[in-house]
């Protein structure tokens, strides 16, 4: 059960694994995004092969639902719209921020415009953040998260429930760019869970991931990771260091609007198609 979880884990391309570099990006970098784009709604379907040409099928929603995407001139999420493939809204995100740029909050409504949990977060007096609350409607604490700097240099977040006990903790070792290159994660009861090395390529991205095993550091799974020249990863391939044995390569193939935004991909286990993702943009006119 574990292993499937690591290979699911490490499979997904993620945003957060693999996007285009480091620092203090705008959400429009972090997401690998060209030009001042307004908005951006993505939709992800089964992939049908009809007459010899892969076709998107039946909707595919990990979340259940769609999003919707708004983006400030200053290239940061205004707001995020939830909505069901029908197009009915769920619910939304809204954000806020501080001097450069630094996300203060987020507030989530439901449909009907009623809060329903916000998100604060706070910075120290080097304007760095050690803190993440997630309050209910009530204000009444949901989670938290605290962030310190140990005196070996490792960081630590440490998450806590309601009542402030300590639910999970994650140590990375951070590099000079800011990109974690080994996260350690252990349960409340301090057991290790997941241990990870990550490896970056020259713009910043991950190239390279090794899951080990937490029990006694063996060497469990490596993952490869390949990008095209507009930053967009096209290959992940996985090897099962145990046996050795590949798993099937997952890859992508994209098309492009005149920004050079991915507008379509298709996505391949291996040589078949699994699914098609298209996405809508819209831009600020100059």
């Amino acid at each position: 059960m574990v292993f499937k979880y690591l290979k699911y884990m490490v499979l997904v391309p993620l945003c957060v694994l693999v996007g285009c570099g480091d620092g203090q990006e705008s959400d429009l970098e972090k997401l690998c995004l060209k030009g001042k784009v307004k908005s951006m709604s993505e939709y992800k379907y089964r992939a049908e092969e009809r007459y010899g040409k892969v076709e998107k099928g039946e909707p595919f929603r990990e979340e259940g639902w769609d999003k919707v995407i708004l983006f400030g001139e200053n290239g940061m999420y205004e707001e995020v719209q939830h909505v069901t493939p029908n197009g009915d809204l769920v619910g939304r995100t809204v954000y806020q921020y501080g001097k450069e740029n630094r996300k203060t909050m987020e507030q989530e409504y439901d449909s009907e415009g009623g809060l329903s949990e916000k998100t604060v977060f706070s910075y120290n007096e080097d304007n760095k953040l050690y803190q993440v609350l997630r309050l209910n409607d009530m204000d009444g604490i949901v989670s938290s998260m605290m962030i310190d700097v140990r005196n070996d240099g490792l960081v630590e977040h440490n998450y806590y429930g309601p009542s402030g006990l300590l639910l999970r903790r994650e140590v990375m070792d951070i590099n000079r760019k800011g990109l974690p290159e080994e996260t350690k994660i252990y349960s409340g009861e301090k057991k290790l869970v997941n241990h990870r090395k990550e490896e970056y390529n020259s713009n910043g991205q991950l190239a390279r991931l090794q899951v080990f095993a937490p029990e006694d550091g063996t060497l469990i799974m490596t993952v490869n990771f390949i990008y095209d020249d507009k930053s967009n990863v096209i290959l992940q391939e996985g090897v099962e260091n145990i046996s050795g044995e590949g798993f099937l390569p997952v890859k992508y193939e994209y098309e492009f609007d005149d920004k050079d935004n991915w507008t379509r991909c298709i996505e391949y286990e291996g040589s078949t198609p699994a699914f098609v993702t298209e996405r809508e943009f819209e831009y600020y006119q100059k």
